[in-house]
């Protein structure tokens, strides 16, 4: 029998469980060898705790005598003194390295001594909060600058710009904080606990000595010192020249390009926290200078030689607080520029529609800054001094009021007549002439005032006002120094002439009347008529004139009125009027002659046959001709006609059916027929219900 081996991915198999077997025991191994090790440093704490109790049962001068006092003993102090059975080693054998190790006492509100161990021994540390570094069992105090939260240290060498927060943290059964200042002045916290560690804050706003206790119900524990230094204000000097608004000017000459600038500072003080630095710096416009430190004194001088343009002296003083002062001392060095006067260099100028040049070229030192103006007015040309330049008054701008005068403009008021009466146009512009304008500009609008238009004087003056000039969108009366001249208004008195009469009148037999009526405020000079035989009068304020006309057919009157006063006022009117004869075998009316029989009525519906109507009321003739009703068109007089069969609304009323507006003869036939009948149908936009009720009702009946 062949024997055969293990195939690769069988040998594959075995390797990978025998590692996972072996990384198992690894594990188990490492478990138990790390609680063997925790074991162990515990049974080394307890050891070690056993020693420091000792050594403080020996040594009451070290232990803790107050509630809330705290003492410590190192671990190699206890070693060495043979309070410890031999050399402390770490798990492996090896010696530990004591110096972090300690044993802790504490007294708490009871009196009572209680003690710790912190142990630091190869990888091992006790992880109690004690041991942590986090809070003890004594009154700890920590201090942080209350605005920026920095650290402050209260050693009684550093000092703050700002209050400074105390937080004070215990782990002991402290409940209250007390803080005492020098004055005998007391504020309180109470401590609240927090992650088994009791906390609460304290403000200091001035420096001083101060004391800090806990309390727990009437003890009290240990008192802390704490000496705080607190400086808030800014540490002080000045300037032995300080020219205006701390502001020095120095003149230079014209070939000038530089000058010396000297000052000293004086009077550097800080009484609190003391003066700790001291830098200035002189920066010239065109460059910066670095800050350069002086030593600390009472007064430095400075002498710098600085170019022309501005230059800053910039000094700042720190206190030991971290408290700074600035000051700055501005010095400008220039050339001087003589400043100008409206006189010798404002333009003459008056408004001419353009844009003119307001000033002269400028002189030296400085340039002219909105040199030009349009309209007429007061313009405020700025005079700016170049770079390096001042005016002698110490200023860099200078105003000049320039002035482009008005120009002159004449507006007279044409002399006008008008009737009494009559509408007066007081915005018309054609009333009025004007000169003066200059091109380009536009007479936009006006306003003519008077002073009545009674009949008690004849003339008035006409007076021009609110003129409107305008060049293109621009209003530019303001531009113009405007003359206005009056003018003369004459009023003519009213005279009026009036025709009333029919216009259409009937039976020349009767006679045809009209009346003419002339009246005004004079005498009337005459009254002439004309048409039909004629008439006049004369005299008095008011006239009239009636005349018959005896003839039939279209009239003309006419009329005319003249006034005594005014040779030139008079007024005419004419009126039509049409006088009609009856035509006895004619229903209508006519101022022509007869027609032919039949007679053929002038009228908006032609009616054939139509014999004529007995009346101007409505009358039925010979069965077949019904006379609508009376009208006139134009010249005329006419009946409207239709035909007629009463059979007709009988025939339709007994078969359920309205007799639509008197005209159901639109055919041959005369004989209404239900729907029923297949030989009726009614109109498109009507609907037989059913064949019982036919058409509907008040709807107009179909025939065929």
């Amino acid at each position: 029998m062949k024997k055969k081996g293990f195939t690769i991915i069988e040998l594959l198999g075995v390797i990978v469980i025998l590692i996972i077997i072996f990384s198992l025991a690894i594990v188990l191994y490492s478990r138990l060898n790390a609680s063997s090790d925790k074991t162990y440093y515990k049974t080394l704490e307890d050891s070690l705790l056993f020693a420091g109790v000792e050594y403080y049962s020996n040594n009451k001068n070290d232990a803790p005598s107050i509630y809330g006092d705290e003492k410590k003993v190192t671990a190699d102090y206890l070693e060495d003194n043979g309070y410890t059975d031999g050399k402390i080693n770490d798990s492996s054998g090896e010696s530990c390295k004591l110096a972090k190790s300690y044993v802790g006492a504490y007294k708490d509100s009871l009196d009572k001594t209680n003690y710790y161990v912190c142990l630091n021994c190869g990888d091992y540390a006790t992880d109690s909060l004690p041991c942590s570094g986090v809070a003890n069992y004594s009154l700890g105090v920590r201090a942080k600058k209350k605005n920026s939260g920095n650290t402050y240290k209260i050693d009684g060498k550093s000092w703050s710009n700002e209050n400074i927060v105390l937080t004070f943290e215990t782990l002991n059964d402290m409940e209250q904080v007390i803080l005492e200042d020098g004055k005998g002045n007391t504020k309180s916290c109470t401590l609240h606990e927090s992650q088994n560690v009791k906390r609460c804050e304290l403000e200091v706003s001035e420096s001083g000595e101060y004391k800090a206790y806990a309390k727990n119900n009437d003890v009290e524990s240990k008192i802390e010192n704490l000496k705080i230094l607190i400086d808030k204000s800014a540490p002080t000097f000045d300037f032995s020249e300080k020219g205006i608004s701390n502001t020095i000017y120095i003149k230079a000459s014209s070939s000038e390009t530089f000058k010396n600038a000297i000052n000293k500072v004086i009077n550097i003080e800080d009484k609190e926290s003391g003066i700790k630095l001291i830098e200035y710096s002189f920066e010239h416009d065109t460059k910066k200078d670095y800050y350069h430190n002086v030593n600390v004194a009472l007064n430095f001088d400075v002498n710098k030689q600085i170019n022309l343009g501005t230059s800053n002296l910039k000094v700042r003083v720190y206190n030991n607080a971290g408290t700074k002062t600035e000051k700055t001392i501005k010095y400008i060095v220039y050339h001087e520029a003589i400043i100008p006067k409206e006189i010798n260099y404002c333009n003459d100028l008056t408004y001419n529609g353009l844009e003119q040049k307001l000033v002269k070229n400028p002189g030296v030192g400085y340039t002219f800054l909105n040199t030009t103006g349009i309209y007429a007015g007061n313009y405020k040309v700025t005079a700016k001094a170049n770079q390096y330049y001042l005016f002698s008054d110490l200023t860099e701008t200078k105003e000049l009021n320039c002035t482009i005068k008005k120009k002159a403009l004449t507006i007279r008021a044409l002399n006008q007549t008008i009737v009494h009466g009559t509408t007066f146009n007081t915005t018309d512009r054609s009333k009025v002439s004007i000169s003066g304008l200059v091109s380009g500009d536009t007479f936009a609008s006006i306003r003519l005032s008077h002073s009545g238009l009674n009949m008690a004087t004849k003339k008035r003056t006409i007076t021009p006002s609110n003129a409107v000039i305008r060049r293109s969108s621009v209003v530019v009366t303001n531009s113009y120094n405007i003359n206005y001249q009056t003018g003369t208004l004459v009023i003519r008195p009213k005279v009026s002439i009036a025709i009333s009469g029919t216009r259409e009148q009937s039976g020349y037999q009767n006679g045809a009347r009209v009346t003419v009526t002339c009246s005004g405020p004079d005498n009337i000079q005459s009254l002439t008529i004309s048409g039909e035989g004629s008439s006049s009068a004369s005299g008095g304020t008011n006239k009239q004139v009636s005349l018959t006309l005896n003839s039939k057919g279209k009239k003309t009157i006419k009329g005319q009125c003249t006034l005594i006063s005014e040779a030139n006022n008079s007024v005419t009117s004419s009126y039509t009027i049409y006088v009609y004869t009856r035509d006895a075998s004619c229903g209508c009316e006519k101022y022509n002659s007869k027609a032919a029989s039949p007679c053929s009525c002038k009228t908006r519906n032609s009616c054939s046959n139509c014999n004529a109507c007995g009346s101007s009321t409505s009358t039925t003739v010979s069965g077949t001709c019904t006379c609508r009703s009376n009208l006139a068109t134009g010249a005329n007089k006419y009946y409207s006609c239709s035909k007629s069969n009463s059979s007709c609304s009988s025939i339709c009323s007994s078969r359920g059916m309205d007799w639509y507006s008197g005209n159901c003869n639109k055919s041959t036939k005369t004989t209404c027929k239900s729907c029923a009948n297949s030989s009726c149908s009614c109109k498109t936009y009507n609907t037989c219900e059913n064949a019982a009720f036919g058409c509907k009702t008040n709807k107009q009946c179909w025939h065929v």
